[in-house]
Protein backbone atom coordinates (compact mmCIF):
# COMPACT_ATOMS: atom_id res chain seq x y z
CA UNK A 1 0.00 0.00 0.00
CA UNK A 2 2.58 2.07 0.90
CA UNK A 3 4.34 1.76 -2.51
CA UNK A 4 0.93 2.48 -4.53
CA UNK A 5 0.79 5.56 -2.49
CA UNK A 6 4.83 6.78 -3.23
CA UNK A 7 4.37 6.23 -6.45
CA UNK A 8 1.15 8.11 -7.09
CA UNK A 9 2.21 10.80 -5.23
CA UNK A 10 5.61 10.62 -7.48
CA UNK A 11 3.45 10.68 -10.32
CA UNK A 12 2.04 13.99 -9.56
CA UNK A 13 5.24 15.23 -8.35
CA UNK A 14 6.69 14.70 -11.88
CA UNK A 15 4.22 15.76 -13.83
CA UNK A 16 4.01 19.17 -11.92
CA UNK A 17 7.45 19.40 -12.30
CA UNK A 18 8.51 18.16 -15.36
CA UNK A 19 5.52 18.54 -17.38
CA UNK A 20 4.00 21.64 -15.74
CA UNK A 21 0.81 20.04 -15.40
CA UNK A 22 -1.20 21.82 -13.10
CA UNK A 23 -3.89 20.18 -10.92
CA UNK A 24 -7.22 21.92 -10.13
CA UNK A 25 -8.56 21.16 -6.75
CA UNK A 26 -12.19 19.52 -6.27
CA UNK A 27 -14.94 21.30 -5.36
CA UNK A 28 -17.91 19.75 -3.97
CA UNK A 29 -21.53 22.02 -3.68
CA UNK A 30 -22.96 20.18 -1.21
CA UNK A 31 -25.71 22.10 1.03
CA UNK A 32 -24.85 22.98 4.49
CA UNK A 33 -26.85 20.82 7.13
CA UNK A 34 -29.73 22.51 9.26
CA UNK A 35 -28.35 21.98 12.41
CA UNK A 36 -31.02 22.39 15.23
CA UNK A 37 -31.24 24.67 18.01
CA UNK A 38 -28.07 23.90 20.55
CA UNK A 39 -25.80 22.39 18.27
CA UNK A 40 -23.05 24.23 15.34
CA UNK A 41 -21.28 23.19 12.68
CA UNK A 42 -18.36 21.32 12.68
CA UNK A 43 -15.84 20.35 10.23
CA UNK A 44 -14.08 17.86 12.81
CA UNK A 45 -14.97 16.35 16.08
CA UNK A 46 -15.46 13.99 18.41
CA UNK A 47 -16.41 10.36 17.82
CA UNK A 48 -17.46 9.88 21.26
CA UNK A 49 -19.65 13.15 21.32
CA UNK A 50 -21.09 13.57 25.50
CA UNK A 51 -24.40 12.26 25.59
CA UNK A 52 -26.89 12.00 28.92
CA UNK A 53 -26.42 8.40 28.89
CA UNK A 54 -22.38 8.84 29.19
CA UNK A 55 -22.25 12.64 30.28
CA UNK A 56 -21.43 11.76 34.44
CA UNK A 57 -18.69 9.26 32.84
CA UNK A 58 -17.87 10.78 29.52
CA UNK A 59 -15.41 8.58 27.28
CA UNK A 60 -11.65 9.56 28.20
CA UNK A 61 -10.32 8.79 25.41
CA UNK A 62 -11.63 9.37 21.95
CA UNK A 63 -10.63 9.96 18.44
CA UNK A 64 -11.14 12.93 15.85
CA UNK A 65 -13.90 12.23 13.20
CA UNK A 66 -13.82 14.81 10.42
CA UNK A 67 -16.77 13.96 8.19
CA UNK A 68 -18.87 16.85 5.98
CA UNK A 69 -20.76 19.58 7.99
CA UNK A 70 -21.77 17.34 11.21
CA UNK A 71 -23.66 19.13 13.52
CA UNK A 72 -22.24 19.25 16.97
CA UNK A 73 -23.51 20.12 20.84
CA UNK A 74 -22.80 24.11 22.03
CA UNK A 75 -21.13 23.80 25.37
CA UNK A 76 -23.32 23.02 27.94
CA UNK A 77 -25.02 20.58 26.31
CA UNK A 78 -25.42 17.17 25.67
CA UNK A 79 -26.82 14.77 22.87
CA UNK A 80 -30.07 13.65 24.06
CA UNK A 81 -30.58 11.66 20.58
CA UNK A 82 -28.55 12.53 17.15
CA UNK A 83 -28.73 16.43 16.20
CA UNK A 84 -30.73 16.69 19.29
CA UNK A 85 -28.59 18.51 22.30
CA UNK A 86 -30.21 19.37 25.64
CA UNK A 87 -29.16 20.97 29.13
CA UNK A 88 -27.78 17.69 30.97
CA UNK A 89 -30.57 18.25 33.63
CA UNK A 90 -33.41 18.16 30.83
CA UNK A 91 -32.16 14.07 30.22
CA UNK A 92 -34.42 12.05 30.69
CA UNK A 93 -33.52 9.30 33.48
CA UNK A 94 -31.50 6.20 32.81
CA UNK A 95 -30.84 2.78 34.00
CA UNK A 96 -27.93 4.49 36.12
CA UNK A 97 -29.97 6.99 37.50
CA UNK A 98 -32.78 7.65 39.59
CA UNK A 99 -32.96 4.32 40.52
CA UNK A 100 -35.49 3.71 43.54
CA UNK A 101 -34.35 2.58 46.70
CA UNK A 102 -35.96 -0.77 47.68
CA UNK A 103 -36.49 -1.69 50.98
CA UNK A 104 -36.92 -5.91 51.81
CA UNK A 105 -39.20 -4.67 54.68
Amino acid sequence: MKIVVLFVAAVFLLNTLVFGIKYAPISINLPKPNCKGNTHIVTCGTACPITCENYQNPPLVCVLSCSLFPCACNEGYVQKTPGDCVKPKECPPTSTTNKPIVSND
